[in-house]
């Protein structure tokens, strides 16, 4: 009888410590420790660079994983936007969502929105780039928010994963 109860607590423990373990292991983080400087550039000569990463996304587990959060900047000097690129980068081997939405916030409210999306579910040549023709007069203090929206279907077959982005105001502009 002492068998088969102990049996039965061991059974019970070794089910509860699997259980917890992987929903502990599932889950998704990002990791920007290796992240260019935010606002490159933005020294009054009209030109920047809003980057962010390089990001090691940081995935496990069998369920689909999602991540959102946000970057935020402030314009030091004014800029007279004649057009604006999004780029987004991924690492090799990995399939994954993402998406970059560039929130622009002048000092008196007005706001601006774009965005870029890449869905690479295969493995692909890993970049994907947008530009857009628009006179865009921000004078310092505008805020700049980007926020990231990653989906990944299955964290452990579809990583290593990671992604660069960057948004370039009057890049390549004469």
């Amino acid at each position: 009888m002492r068998i088969l109860l102990l049996c039965i607590v061991l059974a019970c423990l070794a089910l509860l410590t699997s259980c917890a373990y992987s929903h502990a292991e599932q889950g998704v983080t990002l990791d920007c420790s290796q992240a260019q400087p935010v606002g490159q550039n933005d020294d009054g000569r009209g030109i920047l660079k809003v980057a962010w990463g390089p990001c090691t996304v940081n995935a496990n587990g069998e369920r689909s994983a999602n991540l959102s959060t946000t970057l935020s900047y402030t314009l030091q000097h004014s800029i007279s936007a004649k057009s604006l690129d999004a780029w987004i980068g991924t690492q090799w081997g990995s399939r994954i969502e993402v998406g970059y939405d560039l929130l622009i916030t002048t000092p008196n409210g007005e706001q601006a929105l774009f965005y870029n999306q890449f869905d690479k579910h295969v493995d692909l040549q890993g970049n994907h780039f947008r530009q857009w023709a628009v006179p865009l007069n921000l004078p310092a203090g505008t805020k700049i928010d980007i926020g990231l929206s990653l989906g990944i279907q299955n964290p452990s077959k579809d990583c290593p994963c990671g992604i660069h982005a960057a948004w370039y105001f009057n890049h390549g502009v004469e």
